[in-house]
């Protein structure tokens, strides 16, 4: 088990937090370059997902920023007795935009979620992705024309345009600004009623700690940015799985959707546990006001210590940092290419079906069935070689 008064060390929460951000840092910034790398990336879906890379980004950066001000805030000597840097009385105007931005960056996450759930329920199973018309060639050609026309390009480079299905302006509009101005909306009490929280990043010490309480603005905040949206994406995400499974049942499905939808999955229960953690301290507080039993959250900030604010911020961070680019780069090879490929599970939807063999027209048939007997041996080759490449489908 862990020592108390090792966990309770100042220099091993720096050392780990400038590990983490690192890590974070590093891990989402490769994703936002494989994303701006690949034009089969440019959906709705993975626009959603790189943003949720910049929030991590940026929370990293402001969770370092919040633990080096805490510490400039509380010298080594008489940080026990500097009261007025604790609450917000040492920084007021500070604490406003300090507060305000870290509800903003803990509220966006399943706000976006809710948006791409929505998205991907109401979008269809599978991409509707034309098949590609096959070359129509003669039978009498030489095969070196044979050879370029049914060449990996012919099909590749027409298939380009075709594989990206287009998706309508106002989704690609609404679903990145809709979780923004939501999460806008939810931090406007904090600056206006100056109703600051506190922001703990190592234990002992602390910044903006309001001097009164206010539970109710607290508890609003935990039922619209964890509540709602959990609700919502649990059932939508329910739904998906259901429409997979039923889809699925007939043939084989796998393509690059199929895929997200995993990966949203997955996303979804990591984010909600780690924010669970988060307002734990808010649901102490109400258990506490309610007098309701604590002994189950008591157990947790005592044995594993879940239910500490610094605990729950660095789990927050470190598990929205490293679970959005893991995940996309097991479960999508989009983003493992760095370059402009699409999914290969996507490629077999623009497959062009077996029409070819009706490309060339009964009289050209004739012509070649007859050129077929003559006793060259170089027009045997190509006969042959036509013969050959009509029967075999083109890649």
């Amino acid at each position: 088990m862990f020592q108390e008064s090792r966990f309770n060390e100042e220099w091993w929460w720096v050392f780990n937090y400038g590990i983490s951000v690192v890590i974070v840092i590093i891990l989402n910034l490769l994703l936002l370059i494989s994303w701006g790398k690949n034009s089969f990336l440019k959906t709705n879906t993975n626009r959603v997902i790189a943003l949720l890379a910049t929030r991590n980004v940026l929370r990293a950066i402001f969770s370092l920023f919040v633990l080096y001000f805490t510490r400039w805030s509380h010298p080594m000597k008489d940080w026990k007795n500097s009261d007025l840097n604790t609450t917000k009385l040492g920084y007021p105007f500070l604490c406003d935009i300090l507060c305000s931005v870290d509800t903003f960056l803990l509220a966006l996450p399943m706000y976006l979620l809710v948006g791409l759930a929505v998205h991907m329920f109401t979008r269809f199973p599978s991409p509707q992705i034309g098949r590609l018309a096959p070359q129509r060639y003669s039978p009498i050609a030489p095969p070196s024309y044979h050879r370029h026309t049914l060449s990996s390009s012919s099909y590749s480079v027409n298939a380009t345009p075709s594989i990206v299905p287009p998706e309508p302006c106002l989704v690609s509009f609404f679903l990145p600004t809709l979780p923004i101005l939501m999460s806008a909306l939810l931090i406007t009490p904090i600056p206006f009623l100056h109703l600051t929280h506190s922001l703990k990043p190592v234990p002992e010490k602390q910044i903006c700690a309001d001097i009164s309480q206010h539970l109710t603005f607290d508890v609003s905040v935990f039922i619209l940015a964890f509540c709602l949206p959990f609700l919502l994406i649990l059932f939508l995400g329910l739904g998906l799985i259901l429409r997979r499974c039923v889809q699925c049942s007939g043939a084989h499905c796998c393509n690059s959707w199929c895929k997200e939808e995993a990966v949203f999955i997955q996303m979804f229960l990591c984010l909600a546990v780690a924010q669970f953690i988060t307002f734990l301290p808010t649901l102490d507080s109400l258990a506490q006001k309610l007098d309701l039993n604590r002994e189950a959250l008591e157990m947790l900030s005592k044995i594993y210590y879940v239910g500490r604010p610094e605990v729950g911020r660095a789990i927050e961070m470190l598990a929205s940092g490293l679970v959005v680019p893991i995940l996309c780069y097991l479960w999508l090879p989009t983003y493992r290419s760095f370059s402009s490929e699409p999914d290969p599970d996507d490629l077999r939807l623009t497959k062009p079906r077996k029409e070819f063999k009706k490309a060339a027209t009964p009289s050209e048939m004739r012509l070649a069935a007859a050129r077929s007997l003559a006793p060259s041996s170089s027009t045997g080759s190509v006969n042959k070689t036509n013969e050959s490449l009509a029967e075999t489908e083109p890649v």
